[in-house]
C-alpha cells in the first residue's frame, strides 16, 4: 500500500512539473527576445534607397547590397554610371532621374542582377546588352521614354529574359525583338507601330501574354504559338484578322491555338468570316472583346 501511495505522489509531482516550466527557463526564454531584436536591428539592410548619385557612391561596399532605389534623381548630365562597387547587386530601379541614354556596361560588374527599371526617363537610345554580363536578367522595364527603336540594343543576348516592358514609347517597329527565346510577357502598348510581322513559334516560342494595344496597326501578320494565352490588340486600325494564323510548326496536328483572351476592341473590323474562321481554332478561348468596331461579333458566332 505503500508503495501504491508513494508511486501516485510521484506521478502528481511530474505532472505538476509538466504543466508548470520552471520559473527560470521561462525567464530566460523572455530574456533571448530583446537579444534577438537587438541583433535584427544591427543586420545591414540589403535595399539601398537614395536620391543622388553621389550618395550611392558615398554607400558604396560598406553592405552586401541586393537591391538599388535611385529615383527623382537629376542624372540628365551623367555620361558614365557605374554599379561595379555592388557585385551582389539583384533589382535596380532608376526611374524619374532624367536619363536621355543608358548603357548597360555599367551593369558589367553585376551578374546577379535579376530585375532592371528604367521607367519614366528621357531614354532615347538603349547601348548594346553585351553577351554573358547580365546572365540572370529577367525583368527589364523601358516604359515611358522616349525610345524610338530598340533595334541595335541587344536584347537577345539577355538570355534569361522573360518579361519586357516597352510601353508608352515612340516605337514604330519590332525590329531587335527577335530571338527572345525566354520572353513569357511583352508589352509594346501605347507606341506607335503601324505593321506587325511575327513568327512567335521561332522568334518568341514561350511567349504567353502578347499586349500590342494603343497603336496604329493597320496590317498584321502573326503566327500564334502554343505558348500564347493573351493576344490584345485593342485600339488600333485593323480592318481585318485573316493575317493572324495558328503555327504549322506545332506538333499539334489540329493547329489549335491555347488563346484565352483575344482583345480586338476599337479598331474597324468589318470582316467577321475571317474572325469566325480564327475563333474556331481557338477552342480555349473564354473571352473576347470586340466593342467599338464596324460590327458586332460574340464567341457563339463561330462557325461549326
Amino acid at each position: 500500500m505503500i508503495i501504491i501511495l508513494q508511486f501516485f505522489c510521484l506521478c502528481a509531482v511530474l505532472s505538476a512539473s509538466s504543466q508548470n516550466p520552471p520559473a527560470n527557463t521561462s525567464k530566460l526564454k523572455n530574456a533571448e527576445k530583446p537579444i534577438q531584436e537587438e541583433n535584427a536591428k544591427n543586420q545591414p539592410s540589403t535595399t539601398l534607397k537614395v536620391k543622388s548619385y553621389a550618395e550611392l557612391m558615398q554607400t558604396k561596399n560598406k553592405a552586401p547590397i541586393t537591391k538599388i532605389i535611385l529615383t527623382d534623381a537629376n542624372l540628365a548630365n551623367f555620361t558614365e554610371i557605374d554599379f561595379a562597387s555592388f557585385p551582389n547587386l539583384e533589382v535596380l530601379e532608376l526611374e524619374h532621374s532624367k536619363l536621355k541614354t543608358f548603357d548597360p556596361a555599367c551593369l558589367k560588374g553585376c551578374p546577379k542582377l535579376t530585375s532592371l527599371s528604367l521607367a519614366h526617363n528621357d531614354i532615347t537610345t538603349i547601348a548594346y546588352f553585351k553577351a554573358k554580363n547580365l546572365p540572370k536578367l529577367s525583368i527589364l522595364n523601358l516604359s515611358s521614354n522616349k525610345l524610338t527603336s530598340i533595334a541595335n540594343a541587344g536584347l537577345k543576348n539577355l538570355p534569361s529574359l522573360s518579361q519586357l516592358d516597352l510601353t508608352n514609347n515612340l516605337i514604330a517597329s519590332l525590329d531587335g525583338l527577335s530571338g527572345l527565346a525566354k520572353i513569357e510577357i511583352l508589352d509594346l502598348s501605347h507606341n506607335q507601330i503601324k505593321e506587325v510581322a511575327l513568327d512567335l513559334e521561332s522568334e518568341m516560342p514561350k511567349l504567353q501574354h502578347l499586349d500590342l494595344a494603343y497603336n496604329d496597326i493597320s496590317k498584321i501578320t502573326i503566327n500564334i504559338s502554343p505558348s500564347l494565352l493573351v493576344l490584345n490588340l485593342a485600339k488600333n486600325k485593323l480592318s481585318s484578322v485573316d493575317g493572324i494564323s495558328i503555327s504549322k510548326k506545332t506538333k499539334d496536328t489540329r493547329l489549335e491555338g491555347n488563346i484565352t483572351w483575344l482583345n480586338l476592341a476599337n479598331n474597324v473590323i468589318s470582316d467577321t468570316k475571317a474572325l469566325s474562321e480564327l475563333i474556331k481554332v481557338l477552342p480555349n478561348l473564354v473571352r473576347l472583346d470586340f466593342a467599338g468596331n464596324k460590327t458586332t461579333f460574340t464567341i457563339s458566332q463561330k462557325s461549326t
